[in-house]
């Protein structure tokens, strides 16, 4: 089982009737073993080792992870339990890998947002050890971060890629702190300039999509298209409605989304329950109970029942847990049926939401406030566009206009 290892976790573990493994998700390969008896230990697994479980001789948490991330950076791990870490690593034997490895953890140690965490953790592995992982610490350039901000840049993902030259940074200026460089690069690494989210429907398009999304037999995956309409009906973010837990939902159908990006320093963000949006909670619900008593076994049925998403994944590999991996796929194949822009993501759809409730003359104090932006120039700067027939109304309209000023002046 793969967990965010705690030391009140490790403290409160249960011992079971064979041993039990506990895989730590911060740094990856450590595990804590809990014998029949009660008595707990720590092992590495990974490359390292090729593969077998080697015990670890460390006192708590935070040692055990010091030993790994030793190991993984080809390190003697013996005098890590006697130093700091910055005295048991060194420039010239860490790769990127080792680094991000070692920063992490020691975020976990700090206990930051845990909100933050898997973010991080998702960015570094998806776009960052891929590419840099390999390439020694010293041998580290400008150009190795560029190259990854610029792939992703040209793969419009903008934001991502400011993000991984962040996470890079702070990566770099932790090592410097903890002695692991003699100073951390001052690379000129400027931000990418992000274009606009918003995305204009006009009426007809919106028709389509509602249509498409109201349809049960419409061929979507069940419960993304519900997680779909979801979004429509709200403008919420993806993540907020394919992470939604059922506790998070109110008895009036409104949501307390207390994990959303910008909780930690605004509050949690309350969305208001509507007619549309209860009654596709309340289908959900009943898709869940339906696809789990379909299930062929009952470790799947109760994992299905007892997940505490609105939306879960049905997939074996990951039943019960949110439908994140799903919902892209659904969302090509709803774009399609309803005739949208193939640049439209996601994301698009609150754009779409946002730009439309300016359209229909909602302040943007109170748009802002709807969709959880901290700032109404957020709004205003990222999801305001017209639709081209808009555009070519108020062009004629102004045409007109200045045609009347010119005859006014003749006559």
């Amino acid at each position: 089982m793969r967990v965010t290892l705690t030391p009140d976790m490790i403290r409160k573990a249960a011992p079971g009737e064979t041993r039990l493994f506990l895989w730590d998700s911060v740094v990856p390969g450590l595990g804590l073993v809990i014998q029949p008896s009660g008595a707990k230990g720590w092992v590495f697994q990974g490359r390292a080792t090729e593969g077998r479980r080697k015990t670890i001789k460390a006192t708590t948490l935070a040692d055990a992870r010091r030993v790994v991330i030793a190991l993984k950076a080809g390190l003697d791990p013996t005098p890590v339990l006697a130093t700091p870490i910055a005295a048991t690593t060194a420039a010239d034997a860490l790769t990127v890998n080792g680094l991000l490895d070692a920063w992490l953890a020691a975020m976990a140690e700090r206990q930051s947002p845990p909100v933050s965490l898997p973010r991080i953790h998702a960015c570094m592995d998806n776009h960052v050890r891929p590419t840099l992982g390999a390439v020694p610490l010293e041998k580290l350039t400008r150009l190795h971060v560029l190259a990854v901000r610029d792939g992703l840049a040209a793969r419009d993902l903008r934001g991502m890629a400011n993000q991984v030259v962040a996470y890079v940074r702070a990566a770099l200026r932790w090592a410097e702190d903890a002695r692991l460089l003699p100073e951390a690069p001052r690379w000129r690494l400027p931000r990418l300039r992000l274009g606009s989210r918003a995305f204009a429907l006009d009426d007809a398009q919106w028709a389509r999509l509602v249509a498409v999304l109201r349809d049960p037999e419409c061929g979507l995956h069940r419960l993304g298209r519900l997680a779909l309409l979801a979004l429509v009906l709200t403008g919420c973010r993806k993540g907020e409605i394919a992470c939604l837990r059922r506790d998070a939902v109110a008895a009036d159908g409104s949501l307390l989304l207390a994990r959303h990006k910008t909780s930690a320093r605004s509050g949690p963000k309350r969305v208001p329950g509507s007619d549309g949006l209860r009654s596709v909670l309340a289908e959900a619900n009943a898709v869940v109970q339906e696809l789990a008593h379909g299930q062929p076994t009952e470790r799947l049925r109760r994992a299905l029942l007892d997940s505490p998403h609105v939306f879960p994944s049905i997939a074996r590999n990951a039943m019960g847990k949110p439908i994140s991996a799903a919902l892209d796929d659904t969302w090509s194949e709803a774009r399609r049926l309803a005739g949208l822009p193939q640049a439209m993501t996601v994301h698009g759809i609150r754009g779409a939401f946002i730009t439309q409730a300016q359209r229909m003359g909602i302040p943007v104090a109170t748009v802002a406030a709807m969709v959880g932006h901290e700032s109404p120039m957020t709004t205003l700067r990222h999801y305001s566009a017209p639709t081209q027939s808009e555009v070519a109304q108020n062009a004629e309209r102004l045409a007109d206009w200045i045609a009347s000023r010119e005859s006014g002046a003749t006559g």
